[in-house]
Formats: structure tokens, sequence, C-alpha cells
């Protein structure tokens, strides 16, 4: 599992091969969101397939079409809000999106998106599934309230709902920029790395 990278992709496979060394075999890599994915802006094309989910610093309009999990560029595979795979024998469900904080700074439709955040609608997309383990940008509104925000944005709350309702899960995600634990949800903080046994 690889944290939010910003932009940082170098960086980020370079830390994936390291952990993938740790393992015996072909372990998979996952990103969290926050890869600062831009059609037009080419990638590093890692050894490996690297699946990833929509953050709210990715360009949404180039993914968000997208209903299937999707090699958008050689070795980047982007898993829509509700999609899952099978994955090192787990059904890995995800759901990307989170609220921009900082909405202020930013210019509205080329550096944040009203459709940043996911719907219930999407995480549903889920709920008759088996999910062994769940990928998303935002962590459970719950969890941002232990890290001691007094504030969470919706989804935050879509997160939490839909985790209750696919049983509790094992959960990784980012957005916060540090890393945190609570029970099975794990947030990875930025470059931030997890093998998951």
């Amino acid at each position: 599992m690889l944290g939010d990278l910003h932009g940082a992709t170098e960086t980020g496979i370079a830390l994936a091969a390291r952990a993938r060394g740790y393992q015996s075999g072909d372990i998979p890599v996952i990103q969290v969101g926050d890869l600062h994915w831009h059609a037009e802006r080419p990638l590093r094309t890692p050894p490996w397939p690297i699946y990833f989910v929509d953050g709210n610093h990715d360009h949404l309009p180039s993914l968000l079409k997208l209903k299937a999990p999707t090699e958008v560029a050689p070795h980047w595979v982007y898993c829509p809000r509700g999609s899952f795979v099978e994955l090192d024998g787990r059904r890995v469900g995800f759901l990307g999106g989170a609220r921009s904080i900082d909405r202020e700074v930013r210019q509205k439709n080329s550096e944040w998106w009203e459709e940043e955040e996911p719907t219930l609608e999407e995480a549903r997309r889920l709920k008759e599934l088996s999910i062994d383990l769940l990928i998303t940008h935002s962590p459970p509104a719950f969890v941002v309230r232990e890290m001691g925000y007094a504030e969470h944005d919706y989804a935050s709350v879509v997160v939490e709902e839909i985790w209750e309702e696919l049983g509790r899960p094992r959960l990784i995600c980012g957005h916060m920029h540090q890393r945190y634990r609570s029970g099975s949800i794990t947030v990875l903080g930025d470059l931030d790395v997890e093998v998951v046994e």
C-alpha cells in the first residue's frame, strides 16, 4: 500500500519496490489517492501494476467517467468508486474521493470539482459483495474525530457508513497526511508504505 504521493511517483515506485523486496512472490501494489493523476501528464511506468483510487488532487473529469478498473497509463490501474478487484486472494473494494479543504485557494473545475466526494450510491455498489479489504481516500468520520479534527466532510460519513454495512473489513486510506491506526483501520501518511500480510 502506498500513501498519498502528490506527484512524487518516482519515490512511490521506489518505496513500493523496497516493500515488495521483503515479501516472497509478486505482491500487488495499491495507492490510496492524491497521485496527482492527469491524463495529459505522463507518469513513469512502474515494473508492475499499481492500482489506485481518486483523491481530491487528481483530475476527476478523466477518471470519474470510468466505471470499471481500467489501465489509464502503462501499469497504472484506476479503480473507480464502488469497484472491486481480486488481488492476492482477497476481494478488494475501492472508494476514492474526498473534499478539498483548500477550495478557496484553488480554481474550481481545474483544481477541484463538485464531484470530489463519493456518494452513497457509488459506495453501495460494494454492498452486496464480500469485501476483505476496503481502500478509500478519506477515512471514516469517527477516525477523523479521533485524529483531533472537529469537522469532517461528507466523504468520511459515506466511508463510515459503507464500512459499517460491509461488516467493518480492514480499511486502508490516506488524505490526512499523517499515519494513524484505529482498530482495523490504517490511515497512511504522505509517501507512506504499508505491507498487508
